[in-house]
């Protein structure tokens, strides 16, 4: 009899480490759970003042790095920030300090766009971190579309183009048709525009502000 509550005994000391390590587990999964939707929020809020309150942004990446301070991600962040604040030297720095630890195509391609900025003109130096961040990531469509852009700034209009299709190619994002036609628009191609804003209101159900002007001016 004794053997026998000995036995009941055991088991129940058994079962009650599993109900005791089961309760901390699900402690633990609730607690992560809560922790992960605190960083989502977090990151959400963070990646809205890198752009809209780039110097407090800047604080939170140090404060970052402090925790983390071999992190790309971080440096690139961190230059991304003064590259919002026109602070091109700055923002070089932290991108070429992103570099050391890993390289990331965007961070080659915000380089190129910052070193635009910087010298005001398209350069070989431009050109070539271009074509460093293609060649790390081709199917990316952000580095062609800021490539785009900094041609349309530039008056390339011919080679905007070319991006902007490159990009479209990749998203099939309708946007993209509506930007080649104001591209066409200011280069003073009033037909090809007109054509880009029809395809680009067929697909979308839109009324392109600008289309009725393209069609009066390529038909005067």
């Amino acid at each position: 009899m004794d053997k026998f509550l000995d036995t009941i005994q055991e088991n129940f000391d058994k079962f009650r480490i599993v109900i005791k390590y089961t309760f901390i587990g699900c402690l633990i999964t609730i607690a992560l759970l809560i922790i992960f939707a605190f960083l989502c929020k977090t990151c959400n809020t963070f990646f809205k003042d890198l752009n809209a309150n780039p110097q407090k942004s800047i604080k939170k990446i140090d404060f970052l790095l402090k925790i983390a301070p071999k992190s790309a991600f971080l440096y690139y962040l961190k230059g991304h920030a003064y590259l919002n604040l026109d602070k091109y030297d700055d923002s070089l720095k932290y991108f070429e300090k992103s570099l050391e630890y890993k390289e990331y195509a965007d961070t080659y391609s915000e380089m190129a766009v910052t070193n635009f900025k910087k010298e005001r003109k398209i350069t070989p130096k431009v050109l070539d971190l271009f074509d460093k961040a293609i060649k790390l990531s081709p199917e990316n469509a952000r580095i062609y579309q800021e490539r785009a852009s900094v041609y349309f700034i530039a008056g390339e209009y011919d080679k905007s183009l070319n991006d902007l299709e490159k990009t479209y190619t990749i998203t099939h994002d309708e946007c993209f048709i509506s930007i080649s036609a104001d591209v066409y628009l200011q280069k003073g191609d009033y037909c090809k525009a007109y054509t880009y804003y029809e395809a680009f209101d067929k697909q979308t159900g839109h009324n392109s502000v600008f289309k009725d002007y393209a069609m009066f001016r390529c038909h005067k």
